[in-house]
């Protein structure tokens, strides 16, 4: 390796890599512009992604009851069941008979 002699190399002449993407910086030759576009295209897909997972989660919010309606819906099965349970006792009253 180039540098010091201590086994590092002088910042900014070895170019710096990765093992999934390979070289970290542009070639000599790339063009600004069209790699400005290509970012704000993915930015722009993933900022529509983004907004359409916050819009199924409203929706998803929004189909929750609030629990005053839970409520209401556990006194009505309460008293129905109370219902049932007052009329099977008639009924066995009767075939007791």
């Amino acid at each position: 390796m180039p540098g010091d002699g201590r086994g590092r190399g002088e910042p900014g002449l070895t170019p710096s890599t990765t093992a999934t993407n390979g070289p970290m910086s542009l070639p000599d030759r790339g063009d600004p512009q069209a790699i400005g576009e290509l970012l704000a295209c993915w930015i722009g897909c993933k900022v529509e992604e983004v907004d359409s997972l916050v819009e199924q989660a409203r929706s998803r919010l929004e189909a929750i009851p609030n629990i005053r309606t839970l409520w209401l819906i556990h006194g009505e099965v309460l008293v129905r069941l109370a219902a049932v349970e007052h009329e099977l006792a008639e009924l066995r009253k009767v075939a007791r008979r």
